[in-house]
């Protein structure tokens, strides 16, 4: 055999740890993250009715915006006004759509990946407003203050059975950061808070607060 192949099979249903310190599977740097994670206990799947919408979305405004910038440049052009002001002009409202986008698809994509929970906290995808704001995509179990159940969402079809209630959960760090799962399955936002409250946090949403 190859020396470079590696089999997994000595590392299934093993801890993170175990995956890392299989050769050439991971860097120095993997590995300490991948250790700092712990055991995969549960992810929290993509279950957000509204998931195509929400894609075409955030897909369509950034062409659309930019068209609707060329046009109104282009009128501007046509008008006479000095480039400079043109220029001036494309570069605010360019910048004010940039940080729009960047705040919209934080709000809008956080139900659109899964969320992973491992026995030493709990993993968001990390979008650019979360590195802007240095909040990283990995909570340790130690750093979480509290966990709250949001209850049913309104405006949602569901995908499975009529009319499922949709919810959501979200975490908060002892340093004060927010974390929202976006719409989720009812049955997997409770398992989650449940889970995630069992390890000491305040819990607040289940009918019981703690």
């Amino acid at each position: 055999m190859d020396d470079k192949c590696v089999s997994l099979e000595p590392f299934v249903g093993q801890s993170s740890k175990y995956y890392a310190e299989a050769p050439g599977l991971a860097s120095e740097g993997a590995y300490m993250d991948m250790l700092d994670k712990g055991v995969l206990l549960r992810t929290i799947e993509v279950t957000d009715p509204k998931v195509r919408f929400k894609r075409n979305y955030l897909l369509f405004v950034p062409i659309s915006s930019t068209m609707v910038f060329a046009l109104i440049c282009t009128i501007l052009w046509y008008r006479g006004l000095p480039l400079e002001l043109i220029g001036l002009v494309l570069a605010l409202a360019l910048s004010m759509e940039i940080v729009s986008l960047i705040v919209m698809s934080w709000a809008l994509g956080r139900s659109l990946w899964p969320i992973s929970i491992y026995s030493n906290g709990v993993e968001f995808h990390r979008f650019l407003f979360d590195r802007l704001r240095q909040a990283p995509g990995f909570v340790e179990r130690t750093d979480i203050a509290e966990v709250r159940f949001g209850g049913g969402l309104s405006g949602y079809s569901g995908t499975t059975g009529p009319n499922p209630t949709v919810s959501y959960f979200s975490i908060k760090t002892r340093k004060g950061r927010q974390y929202w799962s976006g719409p989720r399955d009812i049955k997997d936002a409770k398992a989650a808070v449940e889970l995630i409250g069992s390890w000491g946090g305040s819990i607040f949403g289940l009918g019981t607060q703690r």
